[in-house]
This record gives C-alpha cells, structure tokens and sequence, in this order.
C-alpha cells in the first residue's frame, strides 16, 4: 500500500485520542457515542464553521481513492458512493469520514515526505495510521468506553464495523481500559 509510505511527524497514540476528545468537545459532542459524522462532518465542520470545502467526486473521478484531503486544507473530497453510504450508517464509509478527518487535523500544512520503503516508516510517523488511530479516537472515544465493553456492543453502541470494533478492543485491552 503506497500510503504507508507518507511520513509525518511523529505523535503518540495518546496524543490524537487528547486530539480526537478535543475535537468532540469543541463541536459539543463528548458524551454522544453514535457520532454523527457526516453531520459534523458537513454541517458544522465545512459549513457551520467554514473550516473547508466538502466536495463529493465521482467514481471515475476518484477511481480507487474513497477519501482525498488537500495538504493545504482547503478541502476534503469524499467518494460519491461513500459519501451516500456515510450518511446512510454504513460503518466503513463512516470510518472513512473520519479517517479523513483525521488527516486534515493531524496533516494539514504540516511536512509529510515519502518513504523509499514503507518498512522504514514507523507506526507513529505513518501518515495513514494516525489517520486511522484518529477515527478510531473520534468514532470510539475512550472516556466513552465502558470496562466491560465487548466486540459486539461497540459495533452497535457506536456504529462502527466489526473490524474496527475488534481493532479497537484490541488497543483498549493493551490499555487496560477494556477487562
């Protein structure tokens, strides 16, 4: 995956989940496990706030690229199809919201170089997995998780795939949030 190959600067898993919070604080959502992402994502962030452009693409436009968001931060373009199944519920595309989300809080005008080879970049400095951890901060908050969370009732309580809910307990387990 070429991806994994953009380096950014280095922050701790810890410091996007502090990131993620804020974000939910700001936007007056901290206490809402079922996030509405579009929402927020169209409605406050792009519109509300004017923080950039929303734009939607066409599959011949973005071909494999469900998400782009511009370095300069004028703009996050989401796939039409992704764009529809977001505002539907569908866990993935609503991941991939907030994995775009992600990269315009973490890596807007920040320096992103490209690695020669991705085994040279590090988790903490891999553009996409911070982006990933992001979403993951943003759509499963830690403060909102309860110890005796199981796979199945963060799928449903917040809205995300079983993938990402295993991903997540997982983490949270190493953490010791999770029994």
């Amino acid at each position: 995956m070429s991806n994994l190959r953009v380096i950014a600067q280095a922050i701790s898993w810890d410091a996007i989940g502090d990131i993620a919070s804020q974000q939910r604080n700001k936007i007056g959502f901290a206490t809402v496990c079922m996030l509405p992402v579009m929402e927020v994502m169209e409605l406050v962030l792009a519109q509300g706030l004017g923080l950039f452009e929303l734009l939607v693409g066409s599959k011949k436009e973005m071909g494999s690229n469900e998400g782009l968001t511009d370095p300069a931060g004028h703009f996050i373009m989401l796939r039409e199809d992704v764009y529809l199944k977001a505002y539907d519920g569908d866990p993935r595309a609503r991941f991939t919201v907030a994995h775009e989300w992600g990269h315009w809080t973490l890596h807007v005008n920040q320096p992103l170089a490209r690695a020669p080879d991705p085994k040279l970049v590090r988790p903490y400095q891999c553009a996409e997995l911070q982006a990933h951890q992001f979403a993951a901060e943003v759509l499963m908050p830690r403060d909102l998780i309860k110890p005796n969370e199981t796979v199945a009732s963060i799928m449903s309580r917040f809205g995300v795939s079983k993938e990402a809910a295993l991903r997540r307990h997982s983490f949270l387990r190493k953490k010791g949030i999770i029994r």
